[in-house]
């Protein structure tokens, strides 16, 4: 089948675009041909998919646009209005997947080609989907955030205690896990971090499997199952912590969010369950990696997902004279409008920054300078209190005078200079 994946960003390491990843590598072994779409274009994920033959595209090429495809598997709803109202592709079927109940970009759209499957990410997603989109309520399923084989075959590396090597994955990380790295550090453990601010790299099974337990919430948690090594699920919504055989169904159905209990630790009271007796042992972790392999297989999951796909029926005409399509096509407009407002503001403050940058470097040439001048002068003078035996007090008192009258004059010399400088600078219009 020729399947596209469209997307309405895939430029960091996060959830819809891993996702995104997953399931178009995942396809692709199973004998499709697959293709990622996109807003826009950034260089993250660029190299990967062509490591893998994916190819990835802008939404507005029009070789996308004209050709057939047999599945449009779209996420995000002003991707579904481009693809749909904009550019008049065409499909056999589509599937919308809803990774989220409470972020805007993930609610259903208005259906102009048919949908379907609506697909959501756990009992969570899908319960708060089919009552406020009662309409949609009979093609929705749930999709749960699922595993690429490779972890299931993945072996870790022997493990020693479950806090001698910590990591921790976050893009938002609360203050308690970074007291508690601190805390964990103090007591011996090797910690690192993954995620915005800290470590920004693809999470993969090598590198997971380097370590004895994680916190983290979400995707990575399958992960860990998966491999087997114990897993802390917490961050901003708090979590039930170690995740075991008695929690992980509820867990489960929050998609490992920490929404299961919402609850807030100190890090002492994390680091006491990080030392307590509570910890995950091995014939829990070799339940939970068979519960994971169970529930959590991608090639098995989305191949359940595409036998219920209903082919496209009351297909909308795509035309400059359906009402419809152009107020959705605004739509779009508003959200690649305000994407290109962004990417302006993150240039121009990197033009700002190595403004900045040059600025303080050529201070520091200028004031190096003045150090170098400090030094010369104050050698000078130890050399004439060497040979100021054979001057005359007075021609000694004046001679110093002078020399310290003429190192004045030179800073404020250099001191004016660099007024200057900067005075010129700042009013200088940038032409980067």
């Amino acid at each position: 089948m020729r399947i596209l994946i469209a997307t309405s960003r895939f430029k960091d390491y996060a959830g819809s675009e891993i996702t995104v990843l997953e399931y178009a590598e995942q396809l692709r072994l199973q004998g499709n041909e697959v293709t990622i779409a996109t807003f826009e274009l950034f260089d993250t994920y660029s190299n990967y998919c062509k490591s893998l033959e994916i190819p990835l595209k802008e939404i507005s090429d029009t070789t996308l646009s004209e050709a057939e495809w047999d599945i449009v598997w779209v996420f995000h709803t002003p991707t579904y209005y481009a693809l749909f109202a904009k550019y008049c592709y065409k499909a056999k079927a589509i599937i919308f997947s809803s990774l989220s109940h409470f972020e805007p970009l993930e609610s259903p759209p208005i259906e102009l080609n048919q949908i379907g499957v609506f697909t959501t990410n756990s009992k969570e997603n899908y319960d708060y989907f089919t009552i406020n989109y009662p309409d949609y309520a009979e093609r929705a399923v749930i999709l749960p955030n699922s595993i690429p084989d490779v972890y299931f075959s993945t072996v870790p590396t022997k493990k020693n205690t479950s806090y001698t090597k910590v990591l921790i994955v976050s893009n938002h990380l609360q203050p308690e896990l970074l007291k508690l790295a601190e805390l964990l550090r103090e007591n011996d453990s090797l910690v690192n971090i993954y995620g915005v601010g800290f470590n920004e790299s693809l999470i993969t099974p090598e590198i997971l499997s380097q370590y004895d337990s994680c916190i983290t919430i979400g995707k990575t948690v399958q992960y860990c199952l998966a491999l087997g090594i114990s897993v802390f699920c917490y961050d901003h919504f708090g979590g039930p912590g170690w995740i075991t055989s008695k929690n992980v169904e509820l867990a489960s159905e929050f998609n490992f969010s920490g929404r299961c209990s919402n609850t807030k630790m100190t890090a002492d009271e994390i680091l006491q369950m990080f030392q307590a007796s509570n910890v995950p042992n091995e014939e829990e972790l070799v339940f939970l990696k068979k519960y994971s392999k169970t529930h959590f297989s991608l090639s098995r999951n989305l191949f359940s997902v595409i036998e219920k796909v209903i082919p496209c029926q009351n297909i909308i005409e795509c035309n400059q004279k359906n009402t419809i399509n152009n107020i959705l096509n605004k739509s779009v407009d508003v959200f690649t409008r305000q994407q290109k407002f962004l990417e302006e503001y993150k240039l121009s403050w990197s033009i700002e920054t190595s403004k900045r940058e040059e600025l303080e470097e050529r201070l520091m040439e200028i004031y190096n300078c003045w150090q170098a001048e400090i030094k010369t002068t104050s050698k000078l003078v130890l050399e004439l209190n060497e040979v100021s035996g054979e001057i005359s007090s007075k021609e000694h008192s004046d001679f110093i005078l002078k020399e310290r009258e003429n190192g004045k004059t030179l800073f404020l010399d250099i001191f004016r200079s660099v007024k200057a400088f900067i005075a010129y600078y700042i009013k200088t219009p940038n032409t980067k």
